[in-house]
């Protein structure tokens, strides 16, 4: 196929990215000197999609939709400017049309070198979530029995003050709990339960229902302490 798109000055550019692979988070450092010279104009083209191969290539590589019964985990950075938010929430859109579960979390001022990790919390709990109920499949394939998750607290006193710290933060932040439900990909009802203290809350959705609102969660929880 050569680089019939492109001019021959970023043939060299180009030539060192398809032989750097992204392994670890350090690697993304490597691949910056020659990402940074493509920010000039490169192509030869004023639209990809509309030349072949690039265009069947494209098609091919887009993700489609799947099974319904398949449960979807999808998890955004706000600050990505590679894959940005609203392709990410147009292919969540496709999804639920097509009738999928899926869960939605926006990371704020994440981008996208930071997301896998930044993420790996809220995919944990994501799953203890989905499958520890299930009497089928279990948490991680392995069969459990049915039972709900604990509400109450070991240090009640303490869960109350940090909840309560995490309202205010959101009240002070003139964010409605319909606002919130939407910057977390949930429902109204989701905030409605844990803020009416129907639904506890874990660690990894504290920080990110406290970010969510500008909130700083590691104050919130300090300051909850020492009341």
């Amino acid at each position: 196929m050569g680089f019939t798109v492109v001019t021959p000055q970023a043939e060299p550019f180009i030539d060192r990215l398809v032989n750097l692979c992204i392994e670890r988070w350090f690697d993304v450092l490597t691949r910056q000197g020659p990402t940074q010279a493509l920010k000039r104009s490169f192509l030869r083209v004023d639209n990809l999609t509309e030349r072949e191969p690039w265009r069947r290539l494209l098609e091919e590589n887009s993700p489609a939709p799947l099974p319904s019964d398949i449960p979807v985990f999808l998890a955004q950075g706000s600050a990505d400017g590679l894959v940005r938010p609203s392709v990410t929430e147009g292919y969540r859109a496709r999804l639920c049309r097509n009738g999928s579960n899926v869960d939605f979390v926006l990371l704020p001022g994440v981008g996208h070198a930071f997301i896998a990790p930044d993420a790996a919390s809220t995919v944990v709990c994501s799953a203890i979530i989905l499958f520890w109920d299930n009497p089928v499949f279990g948490f991680f394939g392995l069969p459990v029995p049915t039972r709900q998750l604990p509400v109450n607290s070991l240090f009640p006193d303490l869960y109350d003050k940090s909840l309560a710290a995490l309202v205010e933060a959101r009240k002070k932040a003139g964010v409605t709990q319909a606002q919130l439900a939407a910057k977390l990909g949930r429902p109204q009802s989701f905030v409605a339960k844990y803020e009416g203290r129907e639904r506890r809350l874990d660690v990894a959705e504290y920080l990110m229902i406290a970010r969510a609102v500008g909130a700083d969660p590691y104050r919130l929880l300090r300051g909850a302490e020492k009341k």
